[in-house]
């Protein structure tokens, strides 16, 4: 191969990197640490019982208002765990959430709040976040 092919295709390999490079978004330190904060937003809708109780699973309904997909690979707590994991496109999607004892989980609701940790991955990147549910009143 002779030298003007070879930088012809040198040439062409560097433009392809920087055009890759370009068209992925790109993650700060600030975005990875303020994704809840940020661009994901999360919604829970609990069924309370009259007799103290919630109902067996909490719906979460997930906001993403980044260009990208998030993935949900776990929930946990003491009472919940998810059903599945989902993909929340950009726009929004529901998690259902299984609760394990719903007249604990009620009771610990209505108190100091209860624990929720969502396991998620984006861009390659996987983070922990913990929220708190609780219920007013």
């Amino acid at each position: 191969m002779d030298s003007a092919k070879l930088f012809g295709l040198l040439v062409f390999a560097l433009f392809l990197i920087v055009m890759l490079w370009l068209n992925h978004p790109s993650l700060g330190l600030n975005q990875l640490t303020s994704l809840m904060g940020g661009g994901v937003s999360v919604e829970p809708h609990i069924l309370v019982y009259s007799n103290k109780s919630i109902g067996k699973t909490i719906n979460l309904t997930i906001i993403n208002s980044y260009d990208f997909n998030i993935t949900i690979y776990d929930a946990r707590g003491n009472y919940f765990r998810l059903a599945k994991p989902v993909v929340v496109m950009p726009g929004s999607s529901s998690a259902v959430i299984n609760v394990i004892n719903g007249a604990e989980a009620y009771q610990c609701m209505i108190g100091p709040g209860c624990n929720i940790t969502l396991i998620m991955g984006f861009l390659g990147v996987n983070m922990t976040e913990t929220m708190v549910l609780k219920l007013s009143g």
